[in-house]
């Protein structure tokens, strides 16, 4: 349940972040909640495998899947804004 509420409010940040730079908000959203699925999955696999308990297992998973979102909104943001290439015009 807390996945879907953070999910929501992460990837609306993340919406209003690329119709800023002019591109379009739903292939962000997918990418943040397919990198947060997978690294969920990941952890998961990788914690049972290793044999970890589940609370210590939920908080890494929780933890890097945050940090996946960090990683795509830093790509996102190091994008141009839409309206930068006409102020390179004027120089």
């Amino acid at each position: 349940m807390i996945e879907i509420i953070a999910l929501i409010f992460l990837t609306r940040n993340i919406s209003f972040i690329a119709q800023e730079k002019g591109l379009t908000p739903l292939t962000w959203r997918v990418y943040v909640i397919l990198a947060w699925v997978a690294t969920e999955l990941a952890v998961a696999v990788i914690g049972t495998i290793m044999g970890l308990e589940l609370l210590p297992l939920l908080l890494v998973a929780y933890l890097l899947a945050y940090v996946s979102f960090v990683l795509i909104k830093k790509r996102l943001q190091s994008k141009p804004d839409k309206d930068e290439w006409l102020n390179e015009l004027g120089k």
